[in-house]
């Protein structure tokens, strides 16, 4: 038997970004996984805020504006290239908006319709 490892190097960079309407600074969080202590502190000022990754794939994420959920939660698709909301402070998961960002549009949308 013959058994080939192979590491993928290629990962893609993206870019999180966005307006929060309904609150002028803090920190939101990027959910990188389900276990508490993943999360990823995206600073905000201005109603605005910025994050750049990379990742070797696609993968669901959310983000949070409390640590623990309790604020609300909004899923997202961590995909390459620009990821572009508008963040709803009072109601982040059914007013916030998708700019920018094709698979995130599309699961947007499919959330809304089904």
């Amino acid at each position: 038997m013959l058994y080939i490892l192979a590491e993928q190097t290629d990962t893609f960079e993206f870019r999180i970004s966005g307006t929060i309407v309904g609150h002028e600074s803090g920190e939101l969080y990027l959910g990188e996984s389900k276990r508490v202590g993943d999360e990823i502190p995206i600073p905000y000022n201005n109603y605005k805020f910025e994050y750049i990754g990379e990742s070797p794939n696609l993968y669901s994420s959310q983000i949070l504006l409390d640590i623990y959920g309790e604020k609300g939660v909004l899923p997202i698709i961590i995909e390459p290239g620009e990821i572009v909301f508008e963040l709803n402070y009072d109601s982040l998961g059914e007013m916030s908006i998708v700019h920018a960002g094709y698979y995130n549009k599309a699961y947007r949308k499919a959330r809304q319709e089904y």
